[in-house]
């Protein structure tokens, strides 16, 4: 028997399903306008809990006077409980986005080991067939670091970048030496999707406020912590901020995501902070990006734990360069059509 929830999105909605009714596509009109990632909207949604969160979601946005804006998840202080609502919703519409990570340094592709630049690894002199070649394996994003512009508070591989964004068709995220308005403007000027700001975010969170406001959806905070402590310039200075209390005021200024790097992990093969990852989700309402020590597939599925807390994408860099996880295979595993979600045809997923 048909339900409420097949009234709104379809009977039966299958990998390649059309979403047709008006209201949903309203509704996804309004996701792709406010929500910082790329959504593959064939990829079908849990019935039950989206559809609880739907009719919560909808309630309380009313009671908000926003019912132009039910799906935002970015009413900060004005109401929690909303937010959090909105992105377990959103989390059974988009799978996990596994985002391949470029570092430039000196034009080339590298990886640093902790985020030491004297521990630095080439891996290809040529940073646009890399892309290329990121994109043809199926990523849906890639995330760009300009080494030497964290360090010099600038963007200094400016031409990389602009060659990279021209030459691909997949979202691109940028930061490194993000820390002022003109620079943001330029890089979204050049094609690039998403702004990164991590040192600005320490140094002038009002910026993050602004840009947010004027770039609404393109602003990611990078939040990069050594201990618990958010580390700056290119990690080569350690604040007294901590993490989670700068995830929480990043959120409530607008910031579109955060992407969180445990700086002992990155580089080292060791797999990701699973309990910093968990204090980050819990204590923030905006969609979280890992990055730092995944090295196989198996932590990748690891990440999947804390999916509906708002982990939604993973940067993936070194293992990648390593062989140590294929593209293709971690897509695969986490990715559209990955095998934890059953298909409605053998019955109802509640992952």
């Amino acid at each position: 028997m048909p339900s409420e929830g097949d009234d709104l999105f379809g009977v039966g909605l299958g990998l390649n399903a059309d979403i047709t009714t008006a209201f949903s596509v309203e509704l996804v009109q309004i996701i792709n306008r406010t929500q910082p990632y790329q959504l593959n909207l064939q990829y079908r949604l849990n019935h039950e809990l989206g559809m609880a969160a739907l009719r919560i979601s909808q309630t309380r946005a009313a009671s908000l006077g926003n019912t132009a804006s039910t799906f935002r998840t970015d009413f900060g202080a004005e109401d929690v409980e909303l937010n959090r609502y909105n992105r377990l919703l959103l989390s059974t519409i988009a799978p996990m986005e596994v985002i391949p990570a470029i570092d430039l340094l000196a034009g080339h592709c590298v990886r640093l080991y902790q985020g030491d630049y004297e521990q630095s690894q080439v891996f290809d002199e040529n940073p646009v067939e890399v892309a290329q070649r990121w994109a043809a394996a199926g990523a849906t994003r890639l995330h760009l670091v300009d080494l030497d512009g964290a360090k010099a508070g600038q963007p200094e591989n400016w031409q990389a970048i602009a060659a990279i964004a021209a030459a691909v068709n997949v979202p691109i995220e940028v930061g490194g030496g993000l820390r002022d308005r003109d620079r943001v403007a330029a890089l979204f000027d050049l094609g690039v999707q998403y702004a990164i700001l991590g040192t600005a975010a320490v140094e002038k969170p009002d910026l993050v406020s602004t840009l947010s406001a004027e770039f609404p959806g393109q602003i990611i905070v990078g939040i990069d912590a050594r201990d618990g402590k958010v580390a700056t310039r290119g990690w080569l200075e350690t604040s007294a901020i901590e993490a989670i209390a700068l995830a929480q005021d990043m959120a409530q200024r607008g910031a579109a995501a955060i992407i969180y790097t445990d700086i002992n992990r990155d580089g080292t093969l060791k797999g990701p902070n699973l309990e910093a990852l968990r204090a980050i989700t819990e204590a923030t309402t905006v969609p979280v990006i890992a990055s730092g020590g995944v090295s196989s597939v198996t932590d990748l599925l690891s990440l999947l734990t804390l999916e509906r807390l708002g982990v939604n994408g993973i940067i993936v860099g070194k293992a990648l360069y390593t062989g140590d996880i294929s593209l293709k295979e971690a897509l695969r595993a986490v990715g559209p059509g990955r095998w934890q979600d059953v298909p409605t045809d053998i019955g109802p997923s509640f992952a």
